[in-house]
């Protein structure tokens, strides 16, 4: 834990439960992290830190406790870990969904013809291929000359900027402002 500047160690006095004194600092947490002071390295002040007080059952009593919070939360993580699982299958499902829709209709019976993009794969025959520049009108942003790695840093915010010249997925940077925005039809408005 910081404090002050450097690592503060904490050492147990006698003979007290360890896991018991760890699951009350980890309840301690929320409250420890909103008294940090300072910037880049917020540090909580270690007199806060030792005149703080936290409900104390005789060591017996620890241990079940402990014992107890580690049994509920290992439930409590396998129960996550299958939830991660499920909606990570659930994702992957949503893909496919559209995948399928887009390239292949909902009519299962549609007879299908090769689209020659492999990426595509084979569509319904009564359909055709067509180039987003024939549906959409696309330009660049208003700013995009002007939004430079500098301008970026001089102007931080929350949106992203995107670049075909970037790695990390294209954004380059997160600006304070934004050009385009969707309104609840989907439609991009600029």
């Amino acid at each position: 834990m910081m404090m002050k500047k450097k690592i503060s160690k904490f050492s147990i006095k006698k003979n007290y439960e360890s896991k018991y004194l760890f699951y009350a600092l980890k309840w301690m947490k929320p409250f420890l992290l909103s008294a940090a002071m300072g910037g880049a390295q917020a540090n909580i002040n270690q007199e806060l830190i030792k005149s703080l007080r936290i409900p104390f059952p005789p060591v017996k009593t620890q241990k079940r406790i402990y014992k107890y919070l580690d049994r509920e939360i290992d439930a409590i993580d396998i129960l996550i870990k299958r939830n991660n699982e499920l909606i990570r299958l659930l994702q992957l499902k949503i893909k496919v969904l559209i995948r399928n829709s887009i390239c292949k209709g909902i009519k299962v019976d549609s007879s299908m013809q090769d689209s020659k993009i492999r990426s595509i794969g084979t569509i319904p025959k009564h359909w055709e291929l067509r180039k987003l520049s024939h549906l959409f009108d696309i330009r660049k942003g208003r700013r995009s000359q002007k939004l430079t790695k500098e301008f970026c840093s001089r102007n931080k915010g929350i949106y992203p900027v995107y670049s075909g010249q970037t790695k990390g997925k294209g954004v380059m940077a997160y600006i304070n402002s934004f050009d385009f925005d969707i309104d609840a039809n989907g439609v991009i408005l600029c």
